[in-house]
């Protein structure tokens, strides 16, 4: 906590107390106390700090391009999370990866949602993006199996960051290989980014320590 001395005759104005609040370090055990304490000649300004206790995250309060919110330390994680079940996947067309389950339920602002696989974080930044993929078909049949990152992307369209290798051709099952990295930077309204997966023969997704994971980590401004 900063530390400032204040004349016996010094008034506590509006400018004063926000000098004071934005100056130090507080802690809430929530984003309902958070927003009901920082309210009036309290109100958040730009620079102030926060430690958050239910999502152990440190939050400062910031002015990004006519933005303003509660933005997280840099290499903070948005959320990671992994398929339950398989999926099958329509033929020849990119397809949504869906039904995902948040590890240890964190979801920063529940920005993911797990039912339709799409990540559309409320303010703008910097986002790196990781995931992996196994996909399983009928055996003795060769297949293009393609998986990435789709931005943006009408269903069917293809994704704007694929495999390492582009695409696979095999007479295997399963098929697996990993999704590179891939960082974007992200509006804060419209943008969304989700994981698809493509496939020419009859495919599933893959389970287990096979199953698909997807994640999500902010970088920063």
């Amino acid at each position: 906590m900063a530390i400032k001395d204040w004349a016996e005759v010094d008034p506590l104005t509006p400018d004063a107390m926000n000098e004071l609040v934005s100056s130090g370090f507080m802690r809430f055990p929530d984003t309902a106390a958070r927003d009901a304490f920082l309210t009036g000649d309290l109100a958040p300004v730009p620079g102030m700090t926060v430690s958050m206790l239910d999502t152990n995250l440190t939050l400062t309060y910031l002015d990004v391009g006519g933005i303003t919110g509660w933005y997280p330390s840099p290499q903070t994680l948005c959320f990671a999370a992994y398929q339950t079940a398989t999926q099958s996947l329509a033929l020849s067309t990119y397809v949504t990866i869906t039904g995902w389950t948040v590890v240890h339920g964190r979801n920063l602002n529940n920005w993911f949602d797990p039912a339709t696989g799409r990540f559309q974080p409320t303010f703008p930044g910097l986002y790196e993006f990781s995931g992996g993929l196994s996909m399983a078909g009928a055996a003795a049949t060769t297949a293009v199996h393609r998986a990435g990152f789709r931005l943006n992307g009408a269903p069917g369209t293809a994704m704007i960051a694929a495999s390492e290798h582009r695409q696979i051709t095999t007479t295997n099952v399963p098929t697996s290989f990993a999704v590179r990295r891939y960082t974007a930077a992200m509006n804060g309204t419209t943008d969304v980014m989700e994981v698809v997966a493509y496939a020419s023969a009859a495919t599933t997704t893959g389970t287990g320590s096979q199953a698909p994971s997807f994640s999500a980590t902010y970088l920063g401004q």
